[in-house]
């Protein structure tokens, strides 16, 4: 009977930021290109070769179940706003599995965490780089639990969401933040002299409320609205956010839901606060 090599599937595999594993990891996927442009002469049907015009390129993308214990919004600078946004230098992410890739300088462009009635809190980060490097290898096995004892995973019933001065029940909500980043490159080298920010970050809120009688949501269209989302022991504020949009939905079998979508025009890093 011919042996075959094990596949790398989850058990198999971790994801680490700065040398120290992020845990409860749901999802992990890298995708790296290469721009390259063919060349070609009159006189011949065939091409001259084929060049790189761009850098390359690795976007990392993973999950992760939200957990006050697991502290990885630490691990990835968040805890801090105002050091996460001025970092030049980026962190070093290592996914392992079969093999080893590396990203050595890896910059946040988007981090979002979403929740909802029936289901665990999960945060959702993309990362980018322009090196990532790969050494093949075979998977390793862990021989115990390792992570996996990690018990505070936040429940939908440590949940509140408070919308200027009045908490709301609602049957969803979703955080996200946006950062915006641009390479910067010059001729005579294929490797950019910068990757920065070309604008604010920008931060959206969207939460489906449960409509009561005179305990409806009522916001002036240019009132300046402070959000937080409780997490258990992980918190999510945002002061001076704004309304863009409200509608409510209504079925036959259900209740009235509205949708609230706010929007902060960030003016300063302390406009903004995740972590405990």
């Amino acid at each position: 009977m011919s042996h075959t090599a094990p596949v790398t599937y989850y058990p198999a595999q971790s994801l680490s930021v700065a040398g120290t594993q992020i845990k409860l990891v749901q999802s992990a996927d890298i995708d790296f290109s290469i721009k390259r442009e063919d060349v070609f002469e009159f006189g011949t049907f065939w091409s001259v070769d084929n060049i790189q015009v761009e850098p390359a390129t690795a976007n990392l993308n993973f999950t992760y179940a939200l957990s006050p214990s697991a502290n990885n919004h630490q691990l990835l600078g968040l805890d801090s706003f105002g050091d996460f946004v001025s970092d030049g230098e980026g962190k070093q992410y290592i996914l392992s599995g079969a093999g080893i890739l590396t990203m050595p300088h890896g910059f946040i462009s988007s981090y979002s965490v979403e929740g909802a009635v029936g289901s665990v809190p999960t945060v959702k980060v993309g990362v980018q780089a322009l090196e990532v490097s790969y050494v093949a290898g075979a998977p390793a096995f862990p021989s115990n639990g390792g992570s996996a004892s990690v018990s505070e995973v936040i429940r939908p019933d440590q949940i509140s969401i408070n919308l200027g001065i009045n908490e709301y029940e609602c049957k969803s909500f979703s955080f996200n933040l946006e950062m915006s980043r641009e390479y910067v490159n010059k001729l005579g080298a294929l490797n950019p002299i910068g990757n920065i920010m070309t604008g604010p970050p920008k931060v959206s809120i969207e939460a489906e409320v449960i409509l009561r009688d005179s305990a409806n949501p009522k916001f002036a269209n240019d009132a300046s609205i402070d959000a937080v989302i409780t997490c258990g022991a992980i918190g999510y504020s945002v002061n001076e956010a704004k309304l863009t949009s409200f509608s409510t939905k209504t079925s036959l079998n259900g209740i009235q839901v509205g949708t609230i979508k706010l929007e902060a025009p960030v003016k300063g890093y302390n406009q903004i606060t995740i972590g405990g």
